[in-house]
Order: C-alpha cells, then sequence, then structure tokens
C-alpha cells in the first residue's frame, strides 16, 4: 500500500503482474541496477542554468515540432492531477538530455537511443499513482530541478523484491530507474501554501541492444 493524495492505496494485482512479466527484459552490465532497478547520481546534471518563472498557467504542451503546442494530457491525467504545468521536448533541456545519456551509457555499460523528455511543474492536490511506463521509457531518468517546498517530497518505487524505497532527491540529483519495468510513484503533496511548486524532469532513453530499440526517438509512441 501507498500514499497517494489523501488516500492509501493498494497497487493492484494486475500492476505486479504486468511488472514481473516485464521482468529482467533492460539487462545492463550494472549489477545494482540490475538487481533493484533503479540507482541514484547525485548532482547528475547542473541546475542553474535551467532555473525559469514558475508557470502560472496549467496544462500540457509539446514543443517537438520546434513549435509551442498544447495537447489534450489525457494520457498524463490517468496517472497525475491536472493541477500541473507540463512540457514535452522544450528546448531549454537539450543540452542536458545528452550529457545524462553519456553519464548513464557510463554507468550502465551500455549504449542507448534517444527516446523524448519532458518537465513537470507539480503544485498543492499533485500525486503521481502506482504505474510502469510505455516502452519508450525504458531506461528513465527522473531529476529534481527546484522547489520551494520545505518538506522534501519523494520518488517511490518498488526494488526487484517488490519493497517499498522513497527516494529524497535535491536539486541536481537524479534517479535513473527502469521505468517499463519496476512500479513506481509520488506519494502524496506535502502539505504546503498555495503558492508552493516542485519542478521535475524526466529524460527517456531506449538500450540500443535491448528488446525495446525500435522505441528510439519515440516511434510507435
Amino acid at each position: 500500500m501507498v500514499l497517494v493524495g489523501d488516500n492509501i492505496m493498494d497497487i493492484p494485482v494486475e500492476l505486479y503482474q504486468e511488472s514481473d512479466r516485464r521482468r529482467n527484459t533492460s539487462n545492463t552490465n550494472h549489477e545494482q541496477y540490475d538487481r533493484d532497478g533503479f540507482f541514484v547520481i547525485k548532482n547528475i546534471i547542473d541546475v542553474s542554468s535551467l532555473t525559469e518563472d514558475v508557470p502560472e498557467y496549467r496544462g500540457m504542451f509539446d514543443y517537438t515540432m520546434g513549435v509551442k503546442k498544447e495537447v489534450d494530457g489525457k494520457d498524463e491525467i490517468a496517472t497525475t492531477s491536472s493541477n500541473r504545468h507540463s512540457r514535452r521536448n522544450t528546448p531549454i533541456f537539450a543540452r542536458s538530455y545528452l550529457k545524462v545519456k553519456q553519464r548513464i551509457q557510463k554507468e550502465i555499460g551500455k549504449e542507448l537511443y534517444n527516446t523524448y523528455w519532458f518537465d513537470r511543474y507539480y503544485f498543492n492536490g499533485s500525486y503521481l499513482t502506482p504505474h510502469v511506463d510505455r516502452p519508450a521509457c525504458e531506461i528513465s531518468c527522473s531529476i529534481h530541478l527546484g522547489s520551494n517546498l520545505e518538506t522534501p517530497w519523494a520518488f517511490g518505487i518498488l526494488d526487484g523484491d517488490d519493497k517499498q524505497h522513497e527516494l529524497y532527491l535535491n536539486p541536481g540529483d537524479g534517479v535513473v530507474y527502469k521505468g517499463c519495468e519496476r512500479i513506481h510513484w509520488r506519494p502524496a503533496f506535502p502539505d504546503a501554501p498555495d503558492e508552493s511548486y516542485y519542478h521535475n524532469a524526466f529524460f527517456h532513453y531506449v538500450l540500443q541492444s535491448g528488446l525495446r530499440s525500435h522505441y528510439a526517438y519515440d516511434n510507435g509512441q
């Protein structure tokens, strides 16, 4: 059971079964990563050049074609609240995305293909229900960019033995995780003033030699 929103939530049996079905389908040369499905890299990026004004508007925007386009975000809303501001492939992260890719390749001893990245501002009432990701998110990195919360907000994940972990990241820290294999979530947003926010980036890749290599560049979605 995990705390999501105001409720204690049981992880559905079907989600456990799906996670088990995908187990060991993204093998690397990193022992801890293959055993637990995640590891943390401190200061994986310098966030000083990525600081922006906190947006007031809520919604989801796509920059993939080089032009800002608002999209419905219906797939997002299946796992998170509508009180968020999300951006897919916004240019400000292009350089960091490639640097993080190089670091992960070095850590896991495997070459990666790009798929996509996005960032999200979470606000009061935000949550992220337990889930596993679609194939383009095989090798993922969740990076804390900034927040004005006084209480840290955890990243929750189940390891290879289905043991629950809550990870607390400082700005610039990243958790590298197997998005397609391991169940992960965010608990209830900490009780805080209305102007509170938490900014996070998600960098996604697939293994060049893996079962999901045909999802490179997010082909097939």
